[in-house]
């Protein structure tokens, strides 16, 4: 449902009023229609035609009330509203000196509300005197996503209307345009004003409920300050918001977050707020040695220092990451070697003390290692006797590498501790 009617006004700018800055503002209007009794008011005279959670803004319970006496004015009001469990739902800062007339009421939503909950059963209460004096309550069936006041939907469009208003010392050309998902044109027109104030009213649109809209304001004038701001207006109330300067790129219009924007994802499972098609897999956890910059979802490839790796070198045993996160392993000398130094190694597997017989090391000054599976270094010892032995008792039960080495020799060999 699309109606758009264009209205000009001309404003008389004294001097005091004409400044070097030039301000532009586009103001969106939520026009709402007959008012509807929700049910009988326990203040004589007030009712209240319509509560319903801002559109653009699920922080916020919107309240429309009317105040038809002549004689009571409700000083500094604030309602509360509550759930059929007496559960406080929302609640307004006390803003406004009275109520007189058509007044709307910011509420600040302390539970959330389910947008498949298309209406609850809630108790309303109206305080005056800064929440001093309970004045009245009224039980009524709450539509929470009802935003147009003269359907009986419980959910419905949404209906807009923009205007447009700013000053310039140029002529202003202005290109409005809005687009729905599907990339279908919902409005787009040009206009041309003259230099100095200028306020134009477009009229209303309907924005359905679960679709997005893209809204568009190109201007090739010297304006500065441009800002987005959308405001509910029910006759002559208005009460806007401030969504965001205007740049560039175009201003998402997504009601209630219900459609499925551009940026939005079709699966985003761990709510990270990347789309599970855009995830890059990989270790971002900043201690492993492998962290990965790019990667937004945390797999089990991280490595840390003691997990096994590969230095590509052949003769190397038991690479593992070291503190510094560089692969590396043990030398690896040949049983033949090990065999023409005459060195014994008993018994393997051991359990107790591990003799160790240094053959020809014997007389030499020999470092003498021991190695878990994972590179950690659990025995050093300095000798030159013949014979040196390690208690092993206490220690794990698995595959540990031993490491003879002098100035010029280095041998290894592996044994078992059971």
């Amino acid at each position: 449902m699309l109606n758009l009617g264009l209205t000009f006004h001309e404003t008389i700018i004294t001097p005091a009023m004409k400044t070097s800055i030039k301000i532009f503002s586009l103001v969106c209007a939520l026009s709402f229609y007959a008012s509807i009794s929700h049910g009988q008011s326990g203040c004589e005279g007030l009712s209240v035609p319509g509560v319903h959670v801002n559109p653009f803004n699920m922080n916020e319970l919107i309240l429309h009330s009317f105040n038809e006496s002549e004689t009571s004015f409700f000083s500094y009001p604030g309602w509360r509203l509550y759930d059929e469990s007496g559960v406080l739902i929302a609640e307004e800062q006390v803003d406004f000196f009275g109520i007189v007339g058509h007044s709307i009421h910011s509420l600040n939503i302390l539970e959330s509300i389910d947008y498949n909950t298309q209406s609850f059963d809630g108790t309303l209460e109206l305080w005056t005197d800064f929440y001093d004096v309970l004045e009245c309550s009224y039980d009524l069936e709450i539509f929470p996503w009802r935003v147009d006041e003269s359907t009986d939907e419980p959910y419905g469009c949404i209906p807009i209307g923009i205007s447009v208003q700013g000053f310039s010392e140029e002529d202003v050309s202005l290109e409005i345009s809005i687009t729905d998902g599907n990339s279908l044109s919902v409005f787009e027109e040009t206009y041309t004003m003259e230099a100095g104030f200028f306020a134009v009213d477009e009229g209303a649109i309907c924005f359905d409920q679960e679709q997005c809209y893209y809204l568009s304001v190109i201007s090739e004038s010297d304006i500065d300050n441009m800002q987005y701001l959308i405001s509910p207006q029910i006759e002559e109330i208005y009460f806007m918001y401030v969504f965001d300067e205007f740049g560039e790129d175009e201003i998402v219009l997504n009601p209630y977050d219900q459609g499925m924007c551009e940026e939005d994802c079709l699966n985003d499972v761990d709510n990270d707020g990347i789309c599970d098609e855009d995830e890059i897999p990989g270790c971002s956890n900043l201690d492993a040695c492998n962290f990965n910059s790019e990667a937004t979802d945390l797999d089990e490839s991280c490595l840390f220092s003691g997990d096994p790796c590969d230095d590509e070198i052949p003769d190397t045993l038991n690479d593992v990451f070291q503190e510094d996160c560089e692969c590396a392993g043990l030398p690896q000398a040949v049983a033949e070697e090990m065999d023409a130094l005459s060195v014994l190694v008993y018994p393997n597997p051991a359990c107790g003390l591990l003799s160790i017989d240094l053959g020809d090391l014997a007389g030499v000054q020999t470092s003498v290692r021991l190695y878990s599976a994972a590179g950690q270094l659990v025995f050093e010892a300095q000798s030159s006797y013949a014979t040196l032995q390690i208690n092993v008792s206490d220690y794990a039960h698995g595959l540990y590498a031993l490491e003879l080495s002098t100035s010029n020799r280095l041998v290894r060999s592996q044994i078992a501790v059971e």
